[in-house]
């Protein structure tokens, strides 16, 4: 339901990226449910979380493979304290940017589309973690 809900709000202004960048690990598994058949998918290795669920500095430990141009749409499962994902816009000014769940108000992120908004300090596990 949240990718749908993601795909409704993308469909509505008429977006289709030409590529898909996945943030972290999270951002894998709703990068590919948000691809159409024909979408590439990158992996872009951001993380701002240790082993042990503490937050730290942005840490960039892969970058994407090759030229993928600034029509992209950039995908991760959550966005917490928000700083993974200024990080990517400095990667990518021109992005589109998404989060499955937003941990704030809606309206307090950058994001251009977003499938769930909670307003909770509760940490979130995925099925996928």
């Amino acid at each position: 339901a949240l990718v749908y809900n993601i795909k409704q709000q993308m469909h509505k202004v008429l977006y289709h990226p030409q590529a898909i960048v996945c943030l972290g690990r999270g951002g894998m598994v709703p990068a590919r449910l948000l691809a159409s058949y024909n979408t590439p998918i990158f992996f872009e290795g951001l993380k701002s979380y240790d082993t042990h669920d503490i937050r730290g500095q942005v840490e960039h430990y892969q970058k994407v493979n090759g030229a993928i141009g600034d029509d992209v749409l950039v995908v991760d499962d959550l966005w917490d304290s928000g700083q993974t994902f200024q990080y990517a816009k400095t990667l990518w000014p021109n992005g589109h940017f998404c989060s499955l769940i937003t941990k704030v108000p809606e309206a307090e992120t950058s994001l251009d589309f977003v499938g769930l908004a909670l307003n909770t300090p509760r940490w979130i596990r995925f099925p996928w973690e």
